[in-house]
């Protein structure tokens, strides 16, 4: 019998940073249509009925602070729903449960059938503001009666109640801080003490933060003229932020207030590219940037950044075309869910190299991070972000030079149907050739129907037209098998989409990589298996031996070049012929 909109509990997070110590509050997963988190007060309330199905509900609760880069910490919750024992029309408060208590102890203390009254106010309303009237006239109270309002998970005193039984603001509110205020009004007469009624009051939120730009007012870059197109400028992106807490009023549209034919801005994501060659470019150049608020254009900042260009760079050459084999497997661009779990692998960069990986940095990355064993990791909620384009650069120093990667994810809205948690979304996973594996990997899964007899799942492999579906196989239970051994001379990487559908049909995708590695199958192999060679006799042989011939080499086919070295030696340890080096085919006496 609990409302909707009514707190159930709140969570407090701290920080003992003196700087990028403001904390928000997020509630991922399913639990996120039964409760929802404010994301500046903590404070969890109910917005959807809990079905009867389950008694125990869990989620996690993420509490982020507003450093660069930003860390967060996560707790555990448990929410129990429990059947309504008392026999009247109002919900069980916090306040209800203390009067309860009180009245066990108390034989003189009332409890009557308190009505529960709601009420919407806007943030920032002038104190003193009427909010809402508490009907008086169904409870007996005496002329000396008082009243007392007792808020719930709050020690400010927002509100307070009048004798009149008129409740009115009484401090400044702010959305950002609390969005629900729920209390109970007591009346008090000598040793009795009524619970006349319980509020909740809706806090309306106001577009009435402008955005604030992260950067310096006067903020200086240096770019060398040879710098290739396509160039992301090192900056801390997203440019600005706005600290209004609703999705509506948060969203910020970037343009340059001077248009520029060398740079352009992502109205989104902020992020500013270069689009034209430096070389015939002024030394300096001004670029002033604005971010705006879309639902109030008058709600803005600017910022300026100036660009000096060096002739001779005092920093390495950027190439625009990556070493071959280093970057030319990573797509440009990929696809990910709003909804992925932090810590989510993105993408396995195809490099094994640790000291070529040891090299690579991520650069202009508000929500990805880069492993050393070269995974691309989730590291910031994408939650709120669907329909927008998020791009960075990946960077490697070889040598002299470093070239660059651009590679941008389109974060798409997580979909009705189940969510597949493994594999990850365009995860690479590696098998070994010519082994026997029982099973490839089991689909992990679930459903968001909480009805056990309707959250079971279907699986199958989606028909693509590079033809790698058709070496799979996947039962009913998502265990996904090979028909045959894999062969890395044969293939070396299969492009798989796995699709898992619930009862209603409603359908989830997972598309994954299996790359196979190559062992040392292959024996080498000597085209010509006979060799004649003639010697002169009596010649005179030295300490380094004497040269007999030069044998045609022999060859290994398999697929990688470590794998294909091939060493030569003499069976016979006593002869006299020996191969001086094992590399070259060189028969010596």
């Amino acid at each position: 019998s609990t409302p909707k909109n009514h707190t159930v509990l709140t969570v407090k997070a701290i920080d003992l940073d003196v700087s990028g110590s403001k904390i928000a509050y997020e509630l991922p997963g399913e639990m996120g249509k039964y409760f929802k988190i404010g994301r500046n007060s903590g404070h969890i309330r109910l917005v959807e009925n809990l079905p009867e199905t389950r008694d125990v509900f869990h989620f996690n609760v993420i509490a982020r602070d507003s450093g660069d880069p930003p860390k967060q910490s996560t707790s555990r919750v448990s929410v129990s729903r429990e059947e309504c024992l008392q026999s009247t029309s109002s919900p069980t408060t916090m306040a209800n449960k203390k009067s309860t208590e009180i009245s066990e102890k108390d034989k003189s203390t009332e409890n009557l059938s308190p009505k529960h009254y709601q009420a919407e106010l806007s943030e920032n309303a002038p104190i003193g503001t009427k909010v809402l009237q508490i009907d008086l006239k169904t409870a007996k109270l005496s002329k000396d009666t008082k009243l007392n309002l007792v808020l719930q998970n709050e020690t400010r005193k927002l509100l307070e109640v009048e004798k009149s039984g008129q409740i009115i603001v009484a401090q400044n509110i702010d959305f950002e801080e609390v969005e629900v205020i729920n209390g109970s009004v007591f009346a008090r007469s000598g040793k009795r003490n009524l619970l006349v009624a319980t509020i909740s009051v809706f806090v309306k939120d106001l577009d009435d933060h402008s955005p604030v730009f992260r950067l310096p007012p006067a903020h200086h870059i240096e770019l060398p003229s040879t710098i290739h197109v396509g160039h992301i400028l090192d900056l801390p992106y997203p440019l600005a932020e706005d600290y209004d807490a609703s999705e509506v009023f948060s969203k910020i549209e970037y343009t340059f207030v001077n248009q520029s034919k060398f740079f352009k801005i992502d109205r989104n994501t902020s992020i500013v590219q270069l689009v034209k060659s430096l070389k015939s470019a002024p030394k300096q150049m001004n670029l002033t940037i604005r971010a705006s608020g879309l639902s109030n254009v008058t709600k803005y900042a600017t910022t300026n950044i100036t660009i000096s260009i060096i002739s001779t760079p005092n920093q390495t050459n950027v190439s625009a075309t990556p070493t071959p084999g280093l970057f030319e497997k990573i797509p440009s661009e990929l696809s990910v869910f709003e909804g992925e779990p932090l810590g989510t692998v993105l993408l396995t960069l195809p490099i094994v190299d640790a000291k070529t990986m040891s090299g690579i940095t991520l650069k202009n990355s508000e929500f990805f991070e880069l492993s050393t064993s070269g995974d691309l990791k989730l590291r910031k909620s994408l939650r709120g972000h669907a329909n927008e384009k998020h791009c960075f650069q990946l960077e490697a120093k070889l040598d002299s030079k470093s070239i660059a990667k651009n590679l941008c994810f389109i974060i798409k809205a997580r979909i009705k149907g189940p969510i597949v948690y493994w594999p990850t979304q365009n995860s690479l996973l590696k098998f070994k050739e010519n082994t026997k594996y029982e099973t490839l990997l089991t689909i992990n899964a679930s459903s968001n129907l909480l009805d056990p007899k309707h959250n079971k799942l279907k699986y199958g492999i989606m028909e693509m037209k590079n033809e790698d579906w058709k070496e799979f196989t996947i039962d009913s239970r998502g265990v996904l098998r090979a028909k045959n051994l894999f062969d890395f001379e044969r293939k070396e990487r299969y492009g798989l989409q796995v699709q898992v559908c619930d009862f209603t049909d409603q359908c989830a995708l997972s598309s994954f990589t299996i790359e196979i590695e190559d062992l040392n199958d292959m024996c080498p192999v000597f085209l010509n298996t006979t060799e004649e060679f003639s010697v002169v006799e009596n010649q005179v042989v030295n300490s380094t031996g004497l040269l007999v011939g030069e044998f045609e080499k022999a060859i290994d086919h398999d697929g990688t070049v470590e794998k294909r070295s091939i060493c030569y030696r003499v069976e016979d340890e006593n002869s006299l012929y020996f191969i001086p080096d094992p590399h070259v085919p060189k028969l010596f006496v």
